[in-house]
């Protein structure tokens, strides 16, 4: 089964556009990206906890310390007082960290931030990426708000690594944000229209 093409992905505001997108990816033949990343399957049973994750080739437990991370992510995240993954996060780090596309949706506090950033810095940390080599990934965040809190869960997630980050967003002096970027920045959040600045 293929995955699908890159460069298609689609922003979904609401679950039923969500809902709907996956519907026609998964009669697509696309199911195997699909499914495991859609956050609506049922939990796994608190019993069993070890399966293999469907569309993917890692077996885990649920915690974070079995998930194939370098141990300066499982320490900064040990440090962050977490232990147990999420709905989210079980069904999306898995996918993400063998680099397949996901689709996901769920609710405010579920943990969707580390979701997605948990992945993003095993990978620039695999690249062995530096700020002299340029921006390895950029995090396009709607507003200010949660531009900052995106900022502030990758500060805490990359506290142990020698990784470069960097926050721009509207409100905040250019000239600053443009010498930070002049240094060189591995993983940048950013408002969007303050990108196109």
């Amino acid at each position: 089964m293929k995955p699908p093409p890159s460069g298609t992905g689609r922003v979904f505001s609401k679950e039923k556009k969500l809902g709907t997108a996956l519907k026609k990816a998964r009669e697509k033949g696309y199911s195997k990206v699909a499914s495991p990343s859609c956050g609506s399957r049922p939990a796994l049973p608190d019993t069993d906890r070890s399966n293999d994750i469907p569309g993917t080739s890692l077996t885990f437990n649920g915690l974070f310390s079995a998930l194939p991370i370098k141990d300066v992510i499982k320490q900064a995240i040990e440090s962050m007082g977490y232990e147990k993954m999420t709905e989210i996060q079980e069904n999306c780090i898995p996918p993400l960290l063998e680099h397949r596309d996901v689709m996901a949706s769920a609710k405010t506090g579920s943990g969707k931030t580390l979701g997605f950033l948990i992945p993003i810095v095993q990978l620039m940390l695999d690249l062995e990426l530096q700020a002299r080599n340029g921006t390895g990934a950029i995090i396009i965040s709607p507003t200010r708000e949660l531009s900052l809190q995106t900022y502030g869960v990758l500060k805490e997630l990359t506290q142990f690594t020698n990784i470069r980050i960097g926050l721009i967003m509207g409100g905040n002096n250019r000239q600053t944000e443009a010498n930070n970027l002049a240094k060189g920045v591995t993983i940048l959040v950013a408002t969007p229209g303050r990108l196109l600045d």
